[in-house]
């Protein structure tokens, strides 16, 4: 069980965690600084319990680093994975890098972030 052999995280990546959050992502997402923003998300994924969510998914870890490398400011996995995503300028050619190295075997596809919470309405 992750959780009994890798809790508590060590306090210096908590601490460091805290301050790529607080002094690096929110500033960025303020300012709408896409490219701090993603190097932001980047380094998160290498710290704390998110390093080890990583490591249960090798072919994630490396669908991250070659989208980073064909022009994704950030790319990142969602909680325990397989799911990644990635954002970017040219999210065709994300798109497309995904593809390729996935396959074909797998769904990829293009999203838009939406600033809002829920909206739930009576029907």
């Amino acid at each position: 069980n992750i959780f009994q052999t890798e809790c508590p995280v060590p306090l210096r990546e908590v601490e460091k965690l805290s301050h790529f959050i607080l002094m690096q992502l929110l500033p960025a997402l303020a300012d709408e600084d896409m490219v701090a923003f993603g190097n932001s998300i980047n380094a998160i994924q290498e710290l704390g319990f998110k390093k080890r969510e990583i490591g249960l998914q090798p072919v994630s870890k490396v669908l991250m680093k070659i989208l980073r490398e064909g022009g994704a400011y950030g790319a990142g996995m969602s909680s325990f994975g397989p799911t990644v995503y990635a954002f970017g300028e040219d999210a065709e050619e994300l798109k497309k890098i995904a593809v390729e190295f996935l396959g074909g075997k797998r769904p990829v596809f293009i999203t838009k972030a939406r600033n809002k919470g829920a909206k739930i309405e009576d029907i």
